[in-house]
């Protein structure tokens, strides 16, 4: 008897070329993509916002995928209204009359992605500070073990977090604690601080007295910016999760409005949202996925009626 041996660590590669061709009635969201207006367009916005996956996918009589998700996730406006207008009035509270307008985003963004790691590492600063101290104490690598202890890839073996910094009034002595917790931080995210330029905002914050206040403003416990929602001691809900996707587009959304505020209009200035990536994929895609096991495969405006 013979047996057919396969080996499943070896990937089967399929060559897949798409020629995805819209049908009249959604001709409009090619000539949309690849025009950036509509990423900073309220109305362009919208309309992507109102589409409803369901109504499409039975529009195409593809019964498989009835249980598949919206293209754009819903997400608790409230919470996302709270949030993003708290985030967006920092600057008007802190930033006015010390920067530039052009300046704002340059430093609200990055510390909006800084304080969401942050809040993420606060519960675990205490075993992460004694696994460094074990491992530096039996000279073990203690990146590798780190990030099992914070259940994220990312670290930060500092003495501080954003709430603690906030505590020092001195602020020269302030601004030695913030460059001493950026490079606590693992590779990684050190790579997201580099790229942000965030140590020579902390420079300019410094000499223009803000850089307590921003702290204070980001560590308000009325807002939440973890994965994980805040209860209170009978465990009900205080404040809401932010899941991914609302945080996403509250960074997407914030980056429009500064650059509204400035008039940017150039190509690159802005991020095309992700729900409407995956929307033009899905619209490409999904007419010819039952073809994508072939070697090669094609698709025209007729795979689309």
């Amino acid at each position: 008897m013979k047996v057919k041996v396969s080996n499943v660590n070896q990937p089967a590669w399929t060559e897949c070329n798409i020629h995805a061709t819209l049908p009249p009635e959604l001709s409009k969201l090619q000539e949309l993509a690849y025009n950036v207006w509509w990423s900073w367009n309220t109305d362009a916005k919208d309309l992507f916002r109102y589409i409803d996956t369901e109504a499409w996918h039975r529009a195409n009589s593809n019964q498989r995928y009835q249980s598949v998700q919206t293209f754009l996730p819903k997400m608790d406006n409230q919470q996302y209204g709270k949030l993003f207008s708290f985030i967006w009035n920092i600057a008007n509270d802190v930033l006015v009359h010390a920067f530039e307008k052009g300046d704002y985003k340059k430093i609200i963004l990055p510390f909006t992605v800084l304080r969401r790691i942050d809040v993420l590492l606060e519960a675990t600063k205490p075993q992460v500070a004694a696994k460094k101290a074990f491992c530096d104490q039996n000279k073990l690598p203690y990146e590798a073990f780190l990030p099992q202890v914070t259940g994220y890839p990312f670290y930060n073996t500092s003495a501080f977090t954003m709430s603690t910094l906030k505590n020092e009034i001195d602020p020269q002595r302030l601004k030695m604690n913030v460059l001493e917790y950026f490079n606590g931080f693992s590779p990684d995210v050190q790579d997201v601080i580099d790229k942000f330029q965030l140590r020579h905002w902390v420079d300019a914050l410094t000499n223009k007295g803000r850089l307590g206040s921003i702290l204070e403003k980001f560590t308000d416990t009325s807002i939440n910016l973890s994965i994980k929602p805040i209860k209170d001691d009978d465990g009900q809900v205080i404040l809401p999760a932010l899941d991914n996707h609302t945080m996403g587009t509250m960074f997407e959304e914030l980056l429009r409005r500064f650059n509204e505020e400035n008039n940017v209009t150039e190509a690159g200035e802005h991020f095309t949202p992700r729900d409407y990536v995956r929307l033009l994929a899905r619209l490409a895609v999904e007419p010819i996925k039952k073809n994508l096991g072939e070697k090669n495969c094609e698709t025209s405006e007729a795979d689309c009626d």
